[in-house]
């Protein structure tokens, strides 16, 4: 088996160029960087005008700090799923469902043409954990490669450039996320 899956707005050149210009910008945290990426992307394909880099800059809409996918905790930041409703003008949220196993969030690409926000740990988890946008996935019976815009945190396991990064990861020990991902989709 060998079978390819990708959210095709995002799974472009012009995309790769603007995961690169996000990946530039210094002391970036992670999740504001997914949600410009996906919204530069979905905006740019709506003829939208959309200043990613003058938006991550401004603090009023992406603080610093941890956040999560979804809901509302002491401390931290506003969350994904609001912040992306927000930079897509209402088009896009994350999906309510939390998935984990690589397989079905491949099946669900293909079938969907959408990506998902991962989260996954860093090297330690007292840094905290990182969020990526999963853009497209190659299955084999033996590996699930990974394409997913990143803000650099993580050495790409092939030739990429910043802003893009590939992990490969074992389709059969350990087959899922542990920390979930959620699908991006449509209001």
């Amino acid at each position: 088996m060998h079978e390819t899956a990708a959210a095709s707005l995002w799974n472009t050149e012009s995309a790769s160029l603007l995961a690169r210009r996000i990946a530039a910008i210094p002391g970036l945290y992670c999740g504001p960087a997914a949600i410009a990426w996906i919204a530069a992307v979905w905006n740019a394909h709506q003829g939208v005008p959309y200043a990613f880099n003058e938006r991550l800059k401004n603090k009023a809409l992406f603080a610093d700090g941890p956040r999560t996918f979804a809901h509302s905790l002491p401390v931290f930041q506003t969350d994904l799923n609001h912040a992306l409703f927000r930079e897509t003008y209402g088009h896009l949220q994350l999906s309510q469902e939390r998935y984990y196993r690589y397989e079905t969030i491949h099946r669900l690409m293909r079938d969907t043409d959408m990506p998902f926000v991962v989260r996954i740990p860093t090297a330690s988890l007292r840094d905290g954990l990182h969020y990526v946008t999963l853009f497209r996935t190659v299955m084999t019976d033996t590996t699930f490669r990974c394409y997913w815009q990143d803000n650099g945190v993580f050495k790409s396991d092939e030739l990429m450039h910043e802003g893009i990064s590939v992990s490969i990861r074992s389709a059969n020990k350990y087959p899922f996320f542990f920390w979930g991902a959620r699908k991006v989709v449509k209001v």
